[in-house]
């Protein structure tokens, strides 16, 4: 069996180009790793799914500051301190997929002879990500405690649908740091696929802050 089978057989890719812009591959001792720098279809339908979400919360936030200008029912209500450590989450997670990102490159793309695996980073920010659902889910609790439930108030309700529609948001980006990881760990990770899931994790980040400061 000739060099190329045995990438096709062990890494599923035909054959191996070297140094053609589109795929490099470095030998290692069970596997080659696979990292390609030409833009795939996720690179594109992620936009189309940014560009989808940015409307929603945009329509949501004018209509929230509509409401309550034309509102005499609307009450203020204090935001449940753990809002704020949410937010520090929400900040940190995005510093951690950056550098992750990074040396996921060097990973792949072998620019180091020796380098250990990037998938901690990863799942560093995954643990954030699951950290800030649980203090969103926190908040709901604070709230209900003091009486504050959906149809309580415009603003209680308003506050509900944004914070609820924002962590259908954030597990969407779960679900793709994790589809990353187990690419990563099978060597077949694209790099279109790790820039399009951190476009969408950056944009939870940038939406949760702009919902923390119209519900505030």
């Amino acid at each position: 069996m000739n060099l190329q089978e045995s990438i096709r057989n062990e890494c599923g890719v035909e054959g191996m180009r070297v140094t053609v812009g589109e795929t490099w591959f470095q030998p290692t001792v069970t596997c080659m790793r696979r990292w390609t720098t030409r833009r795939h279809r996720p690179s594109t339908a992620i936009w189309v799914v940014l560009f989808a979400i940015t409307m929603m919360f945009a329509a949501f936030s004018s209509a929230l500051f509509v409401r309550k200008g034309s509102s005499p029912d609307w009450r203020t209500f204090t935001l449940p301190s753990i809002l704020y450590f949410n937010t520090v989450v929400l900040l940190v997670s995005s510093v951690a997929l950056e550098i992750s990102r990074r040396r996921v490159a060097t990973f792949m793309g072998g620019q180091k002879s020796q380098v250990e695996s990037p998938a901690r980073w990863l799942y560093i920010t995954l643990f954030l990500g699951l950290l800030f659902v649980a203090g969103q889910y926190a908040a709901w609790l604070r709230l209900r405690t003091e009486g504050l439930y959906l149809a309580t108030n415009p603003s209680s309700s308003f506050f509900y649908v944004l914070t609820a529609t924002h962590a259908l948001h954030v597990f969407g980006g779960l679900g793709g740091l994790v589809h990353v990881i187990r690419k990563l760990g099978s060597l077949a990770l694209r790099r279109s696929t790790l820039d399009a899931t951190a476009r969408y994790w950056h944009s939870w980040v940038v939406f949760g802050c702009t919902c923390f400061s119209c519900c505030g």
